[in-house]
């Protein structure tokens, strides 16, 4: 099989889909993307991208919904509250839904940022092969 072959990558992508919650990485990445990821910095190649494009970018609509996502993920609501301080929100501008989306929007930036490894590993193996 050709090294760093479109399907290989394509392939391995969706094997990373199951520890990514909120997004898929093929969603966001074309062939054309995907064949042109820098193979000497992959990770941060992808990490650029999918931060310009949004993918991190999560919103949750409702106030039971994010009440909801909250009670789950942040019940003393210290991490979505340090999250809004540290991008500059002030406490009255904040909201439950604003809070929820910070935290998931967080979450997401933070399971891609979990396969660093992983990615890097591949596009090694597979440029060496």
């Amino acid at each position: 099989m050709k090294k760093n072959s479109l399907e290989q990558k394509k392939e391995f992508f969706k094997s990373l889909n199951p520890q990514l919650t909120y997004f898929s990485i093929l969603n966001f990445f074309s062939d054309e993307y995907i064949a042109e990821i820098d193979p000497i910095h992959p990770y941060n190649s992808m990490l650029e991208k999918l931060n310009d494009w949004g993918a991190f970018n999560v919103e949750i609509f409702y106030s039971t919904i994010a009440i909801e996502y909250l009670m789950n993920n942040d019940t003393s609501l210290s991490d979505s509250l340090a999250l809004a301080a540290d991008l500059g929100y002030e406490t009255r501008n904040l909201s439950s839904e604003l809070l929820a989306s910070l935290l998931a929007s967080n979450k997401s930036r933070e399971e891609f940022i979990d396969l660093q490894s992983q990615i890097e590993e591949f596009f090694n193996l597979t440029a060496t092969n």
